[in-house]
């Protein structure tokens, strides 16, 4: 989906603006991965995590559900992010074609 974005600003600005996108893409990814770890953490001190331990029962099916159910719900949301995206395929091949014939 990058580079499609990328060719809509392009096709509605003139500019192409690739290293500010992946720049960022990468910043997002960033603050996402923190904050994952950061809940991570919370959820083991939340079911009562102690390291170097046998983890007691509620411990282990809180892990087992957040490794099991929080991808899943992440899957959902992006599965509903990609079917609500606005553009198509014949759309992105309309716009590169314009790209192409403007030599933008």
């Amino acid at each position: 989906m990058l580079p499609d974005v990328v060719d809509i600003n392009e096709y509605q600005t003139g500019a192409r603006r690739e290293g500010l996108y992946a720049g960022l893409m990468t910043f997002f990814m960033k603050i996402t991965n923190s904050i994952a770890i950061f809940l991570i953490g919370l959820i083991l001190e939340f079911s009562g995590y102690v390291a170097n331990e046998i983890q007691n029962a509620t411990t282990m099916t809180t892990i087992q559900w957040t490794m099991a159910v929080a991808p899943g719900i992440f899957v959902i949301i992006a599965i509903i992010a990609t079917t609500l995206y606005p553009y198509s395929k014949e759309d992105h091949r309309n716009i590169r074609m314009e790209l192409e014939r403007t030599g933008t």
